[in-house]
């Protein structure tokens, strides 16, 4: 499981201080696998220049709509 896991991204002591926990993350590894609370999975991407290689990579969605049948958004 990713320490990513682990954080509730949702706290508001989180909310109130990021910063600390991000560079945790930016140091134990670049990209982290996210489970949120409903079962949704993401990818944390920790690192500036790992974000904007994914940001200009069109292999990766930058829009769910794109990928989804239009049953599965409702």
């Amino acid at each position: 499981m990713s320490e990513a896991n682990k954080i509730n991204f949702f706290s508001p002591e989180f909310k109130a201080n990021p910063y600390p926990i991000y560079a945790h993350l930016q140091a134990t590894a670049p990209v982290h696998r996210v489970v949120l609370p409903e079962g949704k999975v993401l990818w944390f991407v920790t690192g500036y220049d790992d974000a904007v290689s994914v940001l200009k990579d069109p292999r990766f969605i930058r829009n769910w709509r794109d990928v989804m049948s239009p049953e599965q958004p409702t």
